[in-house]
C-alpha cells in the first residue's frame, strides 16, 4: 500500500490545482496507512522526531511543468513589453486584421500558411516548399515547427525556423501581398509581422532562448541518470 512511500517516498505530478489536491490528499493517506500499520503503543513509544520521520512523504513537480511555467511567463512578458512598444502602431489596424503581439499567433500564422506538411487547407505550404526548392537550391532553410495542440514551449522551438527562413517568407510573400487582386489576411499578417523589426526581435531573442536554455533544460528535465 500507500504506507511504503512514508520515511522518504515522493509523488510527482504536473502543476494544476486538481493535481496538487489530489496529491494533497494521498500525502494524508501515507501518513493515515504508516499509523494504521503499527501497533498504538509502539507507535506512542516512537519520539516526535521518529512518527515525522516515518510518515513523511514529498510532493514534487513535473520537470517539464516547472520548465514551461517559467518559459510562458516570459512569453507573456515579451507580448506585453512589445505590445506597449508598438502601441500607437497596433491602432492603426482594424479588429479583422487580427494584429497582435502574441507570438503564439505569429507562429500559428506561420504553420498554417507555410508548414510543408499542408495541413491548413487554405495554406500554401507545398507550394512555398517547390518555390524555394527552386529558387534557392542550396540555401540553408528549417522546416516551420507543427504548430497543432497547445504547447508552453513552442513559442521557442518555433522561433528558430522563424528566424532562419524570415527572409525567404518576406521575398516569397511580397508579390502576393502587393498583387491588385490580394485578399488574404493570413498572408497580410505574416507580411507586416515578418518585416516589422520589434518581430524579428523576438524571433531572434526566442532562438537563442531556445538553444541556450529551453533545449538543454528539456533534456535536464527528461534525462532519469
Amino acid at each position: 500500500g500507500l504506507q511504503r512511500l512514508g520515511g522518504g517516498g515522493a509523488f510527482i505530478s504536473d502543476t494544476c490545482s486538481g493535481a496538487r489536491k489530489t496529491t494533497g490528499l494521498l500525502l494524508a493517506e501515507v501518513a493515515r496507512q504508516v499509523k494504521a500499520k503499527y501497533d498504538p503503543a509502539a507507535w506512542a513509544a516512537l519520539s516526535e522526531a521518529e512518527q515525522a520521520t516515518a510518515i513523511t512523504a514529498h510532493a514534487t513537480h513535473c520537470w517539464h511543468h516547472i520548465r514551461n511555467i517559467v518559459l510562458k511567463a516570459q512569453s507573456t512578458a515579451q507580448a506585453a513589453h512589445v505590445k506597449e512598444a508598438l502601441k500607437e502602431e497596433l491602432e492603426t489596424f482594424a479588429a479583422y486584421e487580427r494584429m497582435t503581439t502574441d507570438f503564439d499567433a505569429v507562429l500559428r500564422a506561420d504553420y498554417k500558411e507555410l508548414h510543408h506538411g499542408g495541413r491548413y487547407h487554405k495554406g500554401k505550404g507545398k507550394e512555398f516548399a517547390e518555390a524555394m526548392r527552386d529558387a534557392h537550391p542550396k540555401a540553408f532553410m528549417m522546416l516551420f515547427e507543427r504548430a497543432e495542440g497547445g504547447r508552453q514551449d513552442l513559442d521557442y522551438d518555433a522561433s528558430v525556423p522563424m528566424y532562419v527562413n524570415v527572409l525567404f517568407v518576406i521575398a516569397w510573400l511580397h508579390p502576393r501581398v502587393f498583387s491588385k487582386s490580394h485578399s488574404n489576411t493570413l498572408e497580410d499578417f505574416i507580411y507586416v509581422t515578418h518585416c516589422a523589426m520589434e518581430y524579428v526581435a523576438m524571433m531572434r531573442a526566442n532562438a537563442a532562448i531556445d538553444l541556450l536554455i529551453a533545449r538543454p533544460w528539456r533534456w535536464l528535465a527528461g534525462n532519469g541518470s
